[in-house]
């Protein structure tokens, strides 16, 4: 009896110093973050790749596997990305093209969508469009993304962050990237980087944001170079028949 009665008192005290671990990990895992970016390169020809990196801090994952009794030795970046596989769930991007990804800190996910033409995704459609809405039947080359008028194409996304799973206290790092081949003739971004080119927005954890930007596949620096060069044509013959007059 009295071995039961220890072996009651061993089985209760591990579970105390495991329920006051948890609760020391939560408060360490405030600190930890969860890194979504999406990328839209948009090519010369047209064509659209958009990626999406869903990737966990790795020092999140460490703590994790310390949860669930896993051995220290599991720390390293291939056992951290061992157990993402296995326990984070994402099956709301199955069918999409995935590969690893990590970097200093983060260890996850990279899903990539290919659109062969741009007017392939758009219309003279006004309504906005949840650009992260992976949990739609409806997939993203099948939605109307771009307003098209003449040569402008202008994009009113809206990335809805609240569509993230709520992992507490843990922080979100949300960011959205649009790469252009010409300069942006409008936009709401963040940040505005190679002339006008690069266009990036910030997005809090829990949050709705409108993404705006229009652009066109013409490049009117070269437009103007040229109008220049044919005014300094113009320039030089008329000076050129003066001269042949007056002589």
């Amino acid at each position: 009896m009295k071995e039961l009665s220890l072996l009651k008192d061993n089985f209760i005290m591990k579970r105390i110093i495991k329920y006051f671990s948890l609760l020391f990990l939560i408060v360490i895992l405030c600190g930890c973050s969860i890194k979504n970016d999406n990328n839209i390169v948009i090519s010369k020809d047209g064509k659209i790749k958009y990626d999406i990196v869903i990737a966990f801090d790795k020092e999140l994952l460490s703590n994790m596997v310390s949860i669930n009794n896993i051995s220290e030795e599991k720390n390293k970046d291939k056992d951290l990305k061992e157990y993402f596989d296995k326990n984070i769930k994402d099956s709301y991007l199955d069918g999409i093209k995935k590969e690893d990804y990590s970097d200093k800190k983060y260890i996850g996910n990279k899903y990539s969508y290919e659109i062969n033409n741009i007017d392939e995704v758009s219309s003279e459609r006004t309504d906005d469009v949840i650009i992260n809405d992976y949990s739609s039947d409806e997939k993203l080359k099948d939605k109307e993304l771009f307003k098209k008028d003449k040569d402008t194409y202008t994009a009113n996304f809206i990335y809805n962050s609240k569509n993230n799973t709520d992992y507490g206290n843990i922080n979100y790092v949300n960011t959205f990237t649009v790469s252009l081949q010409n300069r942006s003739k409008s936009n709401n971004a963040d940040e505005v980087k190679d002339n006008g080119k690069t266009l990036i927005w910030h997005i809090d954890s829990q949050e709705e944001r409108k993404i705006n930007f229009s652009f066109s596949f013409k490049n009117n620096k070269y437009i103007i170079s040229i109008i220049s060069i044919l005014f300094d044509v113009v320039l030089i013959v008329i000076f050129f028949h003066y001269r042949k007059v007056n002589i």
